[in-house]
């Protein structure tokens, strides 16, 4: 799954609908790949992969738990109401936070998969 198609999953599981005229427009400019995403009634470059504060938002939205392993060398991230999702993980390389974000993003585009659509 791209990040683009991570993005969707993740803002469609915390309700969050994309203005689809706007985004086309920073589209036509912006590698729809590395482009953010801009959000109805809220923000205009939404990106919890590179936002930690994006991040954290949708982790505390999605009520979902981080867990840190193998001396802080992995983190996880899963849903706390225990529906049985597998945890998504990631490795650190040189990034922590990096790794932290992406971990609570893959697991938000779980959730947003699971509500139907998307990849």
């Amino acid at each position: 799954m791209n990040d683009r198609t991570l993005l969707e999953l993740a803002a469609r599981a915390a309700g969050m609908q994309i203005n689809e005229q706007r985004q086309a427009e920073r589209d036509s400019i912006v590698d729809p790949a590395k482009a953010s995403l801009w959000i109805v009634d809220g923000c205009t470059a939404w990106n919890p992969l590179i936002e930690s504060h994006h991040a954290f938002i949708l982790a505390v939205q999605l009520r979902l738990d981080i867990t840190f392993y193998n001396g802080f060398q992995e983190v996880a991230a899963d849903p706390s109401n225990g529906d049985g999702m597998n945890p998504c993980q990631e490795v650190f390389t040189e990034n922590p936070y990096a790794a932290t974000r992406r971990a609570i993003v893959r697991a938000a585009a779980e959730i947003g998969k699971s509500m139907g659509g998307g990849e």
